[in-house]
């Protein structure tokens, strides 16, 4: 369960990443799509089952988030939505 719990942070990581230096909004739905055109893209079965964990672990997350509460345990990501002063 750890391990796949680590995966699945990882992964979302990855996503988190990606839109970041893309200086797109790190929302559950960006996410949610940023893991879909990695899953197009990746040919390794082990990390696309991953991904479809990633997926819906922030599905089952969205309906609980509302307001723009920040995804839990992915805070640090937080700072790259800020717009400099």
């Amino acid at each position: 369960m750890l391990n796949e719990e680590n995966e699945r942070q990882t992964i979302i990581g990855e996503a988190s990443l990606r839109l970041a230096v893309g200086t797109k909004e790190i929302t559950v739905t960006s996410l949610i799509a940023e893991l879909a055109i990695m899953a197009r893209n990746e040919f390794s079965e082990e990390k696309l089952t991953g991904i479809a964990s990633a997926r819906q672990w922030l599905n089952a997350l969205r309906p609980r988030l509302s307001g723009g509460q920040q995804i839990p345990s992915l805070n640090i990501m937080h700072s790259y939505n800020d717009k400099p002063a």
